[in-house]
């Protein structure tokens, strides 16, 4: 038995920042040190490499059946993400969803020449058994 996990590939990037998506929803936001910042939808962004799948692959060793997880999330400036959530066809899969996408990094955006935070992020896996 192989296990497989299929996700997309991440998209080229060419530079260190990203610009915003045509026609993405903003919204501005107070952070909790006073700044200000504006969060940005963008459903279909891509991290820099793939997840770390390592800890999906152990659960489905022990549980046996394939799945489907979609994960949604929020990026911060950096590029690194947050308030991960998963929803898989098998539940017992999903904290090990939002594991391996903890791993990932995104590019930063801007928007307006500041950094932008992302929101509406979505990412899925498809979880197979060969």
């Amino acid at each position: 038995m192989t296990i497989v996990g299929v996700y997309p590939p991440p998209k080229e990037k060419t530079s260190d920042t990203t610009p915003v998506p045509p026609h993405s929803g903003k919204i501005i936001v107070r952070k909790k040190d006073g700044t200000q910042v504006h969060l940005i939808s963008d459903p279909d962004a891509q991290p820099m490499s793939p997840p770390d799948t390592s800890s999906l692959i152990k659960i489905m060793q022990k549980v046996g059946k394939p799945s489907n997880c979609m994960t949604f999330l929020f990026v911060n400036e950096g590029g690194e993400p947050f308030n991960i959530r998963a929803k898989c066809d098998v539940p017992k899969y999903e904290t090990a969803a939002i594991q391996a996408m903890s791993t990932v990094k995104y590019i930063p955006i801007t928007y307006n020449g500041k950094p932008a935070m992302r929101k509406d992020v979505s990412y899925p896996f498809e979880l197979l058994f060969e």
